[in-house]
């Protein structure tokens, strides 16, 4: 096996996530639970109260970015551009690992893993955020790298050109804020890590989708399977990428027993 559930002596991922608004949902129960049976420390941190899995413990996210930063994206209206700021604070922080709250863990994630990111065909591709495991004995100079490019003004200026860089610099100084809302999809996210993967070298300690390790959401997660244990001997984690709609439609409703979806449900919930 690639991965080594006896790996007694290594020491574990501590890991850290988000959480925003609705309850969380049967996916997102599912992957933490899996990070918590694995025999990791899962805090998920909210500006609500939360039900969460046993063994995850709620924290207050006021600890890591106070709500009065909180911002949606003026095009779509979501929290992914705040989603991807308060991850890469957390991260230089706490030093925890973050994993999304749905990406489902197969085996534990050991700290000689000494980086770990999500990507597509690099290096030609993005290094995405889905998960970013940067632990203490990390060069300190990419925390440093990394505080600098989410707080210097250059950087959200970096993204516009002309009027649109005028328009942007104003709603600055008038508002005393960063204005990160107005910023393109990627800009806190995988604009900041790609490059920051280049220039350090880090492309081997980058989880490729098609890789080994990785399933991509799909019917192969829910379709019947023979010795599932055996195809996940060298499988790290699932990321769903789609939405919860999406899975139920996926599992249509009734989840075949001899799945890898069935399987996780009978193993970690």
């Amino acid at each position: 096996m690639m991965f080594d559930e006896d790996q007694t002596m290594a020491q574990k991922y501590d890991i850290g996530t988000f959480w925003h608004g609705a309850e969380l949902g049967e996916v997102q129960w599912l992957c933490l639970s899996s990070m918590v049976y694995h025999g990791h420390s899962v805090v998920i941190y909210s500006y609500s109260e939360l039900d969460v899995p046993q063994g995850v413990e709620l924290v207050d996210a006021n600890i890591i970015l106070d709500k009065k930063y909180l911002f949606r994206d003026r095009k779509q209206n979501n929290l992914a551009p705040f989603s991807d700021y308060f991850r890469l604070k957390m991260v230089i922080d706490t030093k925890k690992a973050w994993l999304d709250t749905d990406i489902l863990l197969f085996c534990p994630v050991y700290l000689d893993k000494k980086y770990m990111f999500e990507g597509r065909e690099y290096p030609q591709g993005r290094i995405v955020n889905n998960c970013i495991l940067l632990p203490n004995h990390l060069n300190r100079e990419i925390h440093l790298k990394m505080i600098d490019i989410i707080e210097d003004r250059k950087f959200a200026t970096s993204h516009f050109n002309g009027i649109k860089k005028i328009k942007f610099l104003l709603r600055h100084y008038l508002s005393g804020n960063s204005q990160y809302s107005y910023l393109p999809w990627g800009a806190l996210g995988y604009r900041i890590l790609t490059p920051l993967v280049n220039k350090y070298g880090l492309d081997e300690f980058v989880i490729h989708k098609g890789s080994p390790e990785y399933i991509e959401i799909g019917p192969k997660l829910f379709e019947p399977m023979d010795n599932i244990e055996n195809f996940l001997s060298d499988k790290l984690f699932c990321h769903f990428t789609t939405s919860e709609k999406e899975v139920a439609r996926l599992s249509a409703g009734t989840i075949d027993e001899n799945s890898v979806y069935a399987w996780a449900r009978r193993k970690y919930l």
